[in-house]
Parts: structure tokens; C-alpha cells; sequence
């Protein structure tokens, strides 16, 4: 006799994986004025921003790496949404208002190349994929979180390419121009920059 093979095939299961980390260790901000450069992580923010200093020029990028390591390889992203929120007690800019300038818009771009929070600096950042990378208009609000933004092709290029982050910089960094945003060092846990990503198994 012949045996049958009963084969059953499950589509993959949808998982949704939500992060929020605290102290996060890879993310912060890269800045530059005059003969100064370099990363800050320790620190309740992050910010795209152009300012002075004592007189000198200052420019302020922030990135933002999250731990996908839980998503399998493979896996299909569905859809990824990522929050940040403007921090209401601003170490730089203006020090009062996280939002400020005549033209604050921004990019969110997915960092290409990998880098380390001990040794980056503004010479050697790392490059950033324009494709896809995602515009945000100027705001003339003081306080504007932005939520949900959609990074769904940015994650998927992650899931592809490998994770090395984002980075929030102002499309043009002109002196007195800033958004300024909680880090996940912030000492209110709802305002930690926040990650969710739905995707579909092997």
C-alpha cells in the first residue's frame, strides 16, 4: 500500500513587535561648532538643529538605532510606525522651545553604513540613503510630537540591507532653526521615542 502524505500549509502568523526602550545606548546626537565635534548619548535628547554658540555656528543631528534583532530574518515587514516627542525641557536651540526658526522641517533617513556611539563623530557620520527617506514639513507650533510616522520602507530596507538606524536632521541647516525631541534617557517613559513593527513570519 501506498502511505498519504497529508501536508497542511498555515499561512505565517502577523506578529506586531513594539519598541520603547530606556537608556538607550545607541542613540543621541552628533554635533559640530568650530573646532568641536562629536556624539553625546548620555543625554534626554535628540534633535535636527542649526544654532550658535558663543558666536560660532552649531549644527545638531540626531540618531536613532532600535534593537529589531526579534524579527526573524526573512520576515515579510508589513507595516513600521515610529513616534518621537518634542521635548518640553530643551538643552539647545532657544532653551525654551523645542520647535523654533522659520523653516524647521526635517528629513528622517535610514543610516546606511554602521557606526559606533563611541567613536562617531560629524567628520566621519555615516552616510544616509536618500531613497525613501522621509520629509517633514516646517511646524510654527513650540510643541509638535510627531506620531506614527509612517518608516514602513525604511524598515524594510533594515530588514534587507541591515539596521543601522535613523538619522533626524533638518532639510536646511540654517542658523536658528530647531526640533528638538525626547531621547529614551528622558525622564517620562511615555515620551521615549517609540517603534512598532508589524510583520509576517517564513
Amino acid at each position: 500500500g501506498v502511505d498519504t502524505v497529508s501536508v497542511t500549509v498555515t499561512k505565517s502568523p502577523i506578529d506586531t513587535l513594539s519598541l520603547r526602550p530606556s537608556n538607550n545606548p545607541t542613540e543621541g546626537f552628533i554635533y559640530m561648532v568650530r573646532n568641536d565635534q562629536g556624539m553625546i548619548v548620555d543625554v534626554a535628547e535628540f534633535s535636527g538643529c542649526a544654532w550658535t554658540i558663543n558666536g560660532d555656528y552649531m549644527a545638531i543631528r540626531g540618531v536613532l538605532k532600535f534593537d529589531m534583532s526579534a524579527i526573524p530574518a526573512g520576515a515579510h515587514i508589513i507595516s513600521a510606525k515610529m513616534s518621537i516627542y518634542s521635548n518640553p525641557d530643551p538643552h539647545n536651540g532657544d532653551l525654551i522651545h523645542p520647535n523654533a526658526g522659520p523653516n524647521n522641517s526635517l528629513y528622517i533617513s535610514r543610516i546606511a553604513s554602521n557606526w559606533n556611539p563611541g567613536t562617531i563623530n560629524w567628520t566621519n557620520q555615516p552616510a544616509t540613503a536618500t531613497a525613501g527617506r522621509i520629509e517633514i514639513p516646517h511646524t510654527d507650533q513650540s510643541m509638535l510630537d510627531l506620531v506614527d510616522i509612517d518608516v514602513t520602507s525604511l524598515v524594510s530596507s533594515m530588514q534587507t540591507d541591515g539596521n543601522y538606524g535613523f538619522m533626524i536632521q533638518l532639510q536646511n541647516e540654517v542658523t536658528y532653526n530647531s526640533r528638538i525631541f525626547c531621547s529614551s534617557k528622558f525622564n517620562d517613559f511615555t515620551k521615549h521615542p517609540k517603534l512598532v513593527i508589524v510583520y509576517e513570519g517564513q
